[in-house]
């Protein structure tokens, strides 16, 4: 070896720990907030806070050089949900969201970086007609999420639990007659009554995907054979969580043993009456989601959150 050469150091330990370890902490947002995604896009979202995931690659290191960037912009890490990776951060405002994130959505190990967007059901069923209480009435319901054609496939299975994270379900409702439930509660949500359903919404999200058919409305789940989970992530009159409520609701159901995820919601546009996007995990790992009113990078988030997910399913 020539003089004065060196072998580089190796690695610490820490270098090499998971960026995101010990146990699951997540705050909730005291304030809500219009976040611009687009010139003529604001959606809802807490007003100082980011969620960042990182890839089920990323390495100590790379929690450390998000750990320099947060200090030198004045923001610290005040959450965590290791299972997925994610970091629950707070900045100074919400003048500081758009300067964070593109500070840190390119460091190495980084998934994504996004606002913790508000969500909420979509409240435009078209016809309005066809809701009547909790009811799904009949086959217009049946037909619009094309339950028909996936009967001919399957009808469920008793062995896979399906947790609707919503807005509780009514469970005394004769949709779910003779059906097996079972409630998942969020302690550090603090709701005051979990599994109440304050909207309606967990409700039908759940009679579509797992009533039992033993109802009076004409309607059955798409696959009424699973077992339901119930998750309760909101007491908010119009529905309204944040992001990393539904994230908590996400990884309770999967250490109670669920197999298929429904989150149907979506972002809410700032004028607070709909919603951009519904998405769902379903069993086989599809991710689907859509919208034109999100930027690219934010669909790309979503994404990847995803993909966090298949990963801890895998």
């Amino acid at each position: 070896m020539e003089s004065g050469a060196s072998i580089s150091e190796a690695p610490t330990q820490d270098a090499l720990a998971a960026p995101v370890s010990g146990e699951t902490s997540l705050r909730p947002p005291s304030e809500l907030g219009l976040v611009t995604v687009q010139p003529d896009v604001q959606l809802l979202a807490a007003s100082n806070q980011l969620l960042l995931g990182f890839t089920p690659t990323a390495w100590g290191e790379d929690r450390t050089a998000v750990d320099a960037v947060l200090s030198s912009l004045g923001a610290k890490a005040i959450g965590q949900l290791p299972a997925f990776h994610l970091l629950q951060i707070e900045v100074t405002g919400p003048e500081a969201i758009a300067t964070a994130i593109s500070s840190l959505q390119d460091l190495p190990g980084v998934a994504y970086v996004m606002p913790n967007l508000v969500l909420g059901p979509q409240r435009t069923p078209d016809p309005p007609s066809e809701i009547e209480g909790d009811g799904i009435e009949g086959d217009y319901w049946m037909s619009t999420i094309r339950a028909y054609e996936g009967w001919d496939g399957a009808i469920g299975d008793a062995n896979v639990p399906i947790a609707v994270i919503d807005t509780g379900v009514a469970l005394e409702s004769d949709h779910f007659r003779g059906k097996q439930a079972q409630l998942i509660e969020l302690p550090d949500l603090g709701l005051t009554s979990p599994g109440t359903d304050e909207t309606g919404h967990g409700t039908a999200v759940a009679a579509l995907a797992a009533s039992s058919g033993a109802d009076a409305f004409g309607s059955a789940g798409v696959a009424w054979q699973n077992p339901l989970y119930v998750v309760d992530v909101t007491e908010h009159p119009k529905g309204w969580s944040t992001l990393e409520a539904d994230l908590m609701g996400m990884e309770a159901a999967l250490d109670a043993g669920a197999k298929i995820l429904v989150v149907a919601r979506g972002p809410v546009v700032g004028d607070g009456v709909r919603c951009v996007a519904n998405y769902s995990l379903y069993h086989e790992y599809r991710w689907a989601m859509s919208s034109a009113l999100l930027t690219a990078r934010e669909r790309d988030a979503l994404e990847n959150l995803a993909n966090t997910l298949l990963f801890r399913f895998n």
